[in-house]
């Protein structure tokens, strides 16, 4: 076996470290996620 099997691939994150959550929309503004995400 080799070690190739054991790695998985990670999801690509959408964060540009740009964290400022919108009043009042409830998203970041940097990638657009909500708070609970």
């Amino acid at each position: 076996m080799t070690d190739e099997i054991w790695k998985r691939r990670e999801i690509e994150s959408p964060c540009v470290r740009v964290c400022v959550v919108h009043p009042a929309e409830g998203l970041c503004v940097g990638c657009y996620r909500s708070v609970d995400e």
